[in-house]
């Protein structure tokens, strides 16, 4: 037999044409609609009573499969109390709200202590110190600082490795580098 081909091609009309995601969504609400009449909205008489089981009794019969216990209440119920469980936690946890408990740094005391009669120390840390070609650079409380910069009319005048010192009048301030849990 001879057969002729058609070049036939099935058109829809524009914006009409059946997406893979919108049918995938449609089937997933069916299957859930499914699963709550079915599963979640169960009765009570549905569930087989404990006495209704022929539990074996006699020589045959072991310890274990009498003492276990059957679960009677409705599959909805059991489903409500495990959501009502489980949610409660996942709020705590998704609160954007919240402040994060505040963290207790004990600082120890250094054997060379440096007079700090400002305060300058107790307000400013010293965060990281970076060696680079063009000098070195100290990072206070955020901002970058090379040698001659001042924070509060204070000049830094030499970066250490493990510190900062700053000069006010006669008086030298070190800021030592704030690393959490080192032992210096």
């Amino acid at each position: 037999m001879n057969r002729q081909r058609s070049n036939q091609t099935i058109t829809f009309v524009a914006g009409k044409k059946p997406n893979l995601i919108h049918v995938g969504i449609i089937g997933a609400a069916l299957g859930g609609l499914a699963f709550d009449k079915f599963v979640l909205r169960a009765e009570a008489d549905t569930v087989v009573p404990i006495e209704a089981v022929e539990q074996p009794t006699g020589m045959g019969a072991s310890a274990d499969s009498q003492a276990i216990p059957r679960n009677t209440e409705p599959l909805g119920k059991r489903f409500e109390k495990a959501g009502q469980r489980l949610s409660l936690p996942a709020f705590r946890r998704l609160d954007a709200f919240s402040e994060p408990a505040a963290e207790v740094v004990l600082q120890a005391e250094s054997e060379n202590p440096t007079p700090q009669s400002t305060g300058f120390a107790s307000r400013h840390h010293l965060t990281a110190v970076l060696s680079q070609p063009s000098g070195d650079i100290a990072v206070v409380d955020g901002r970058l600082l090379k040698i001659g910069d001042t924070v509060e009319g204070v000049e830094l005048i030499k970066i250490e490795t493990d510190g900062a010192v700053f000069k006010l009048g006669e008086q030298e301030i070190r800021l030592p580098l704030d690393r959490p849990g080192l032992d210096r």
